[in-house]
This record gives structure tokens, C-alpha cells and sequence, in this order.
């Protein structure tokens, strides 16, 4: 699996936590001075870029800190470090020659129609 270091998650995650924060904060302020008329709800997206940066920072944040990190990309058997993402998908193998995904109940390869038992 390809990952991100834990120490650039864990940056990324307090900086965006931070900076998010620190623009929304800016954003509601600025808009409440200025809002006007239609402009009177802009302070609204204000609090949608804190959440926003709330959630990804804490993502970031168990990223580094988790003992299994979501992957970016998955390179190596499921066996070895599983993804805790994949408990909520099914249960199917990737076919490491072709990239096809090769079902439990498939009696072939789709991708070379090979016999897969």
C-alpha cells in the first residue's frame, strides 16, 4: 500500500484544522460587517469552511495516529496491513496481473478468462 508518512498527516491535519478555522472565523466576520440584502446569508459559508476543515483535518489527524491508515493506493495483498475502509465494501480480490476484480462466487478471470480455482 501506498501511504503517507505519519508525520505529514499529522502536519496537515493541525495546519488545515488551523488555517480553516482561522479563514471561516475571518470569512463570518468580514461577511456579517458587510452583508447586505441577498449578501446577509454569506456569513453561512463561513461555518461550511470550518466544518469542511474540521473533518479533513481530523481524517489527516487519525491517519497518522491510527495503527492501520487508509491507503492511497493499494499495492499489496489484503492480508498484510488490511484497509479499515474495506469492512464497509464488499469482500472482493483484486486480480493482481489484469486489475480486474475477481468475485468470490467467479469460476474465471474476467479480464484473461482464466480458471481461477
Amino acid at each position: 500500500m501506498v501511504k503517507t508518512g505519519r508525520v505529514p498527516s499529522l502536519m496537515q491535519g493541525v495546519v488545515e484544522i488551523i488555517a480553516g478555522v482561522f479563514v471561516g472565523v475571518i470569512w463570518i466576520n468580514i461577511a456579517d460587517q458587510t452583508g447586505q440584502g441577498v449578501f446577509r446569508y454569506f456569513h453561512y459559508a463561513g461555518y461550511v469552511v470550518i466544518l469542511i476543515a474540521i473533518v479533513g483535518g481530523s481524517y489527516h489527524i487519525y491517519n497518522a495516529l491510527a495503527k492501520n491508515r487508509f491507503s492511497e493506493q493499494d499495492v499489496v495483498f489484503s492480508g498484510q496491513e488490511p484497509d479499515p475502509f474495506s469492512r464497509f465494501l464488499d469482500d472482493d480480490e483484486l486480480n493482481l496481473q489484469t486489475g480486474n476484480t475477481v468475485n468470490k462466487g467467479d469460476n474465471f478471470c474476467p479480464g484473461c478468462g482464466k480458471d481461477v480455482r
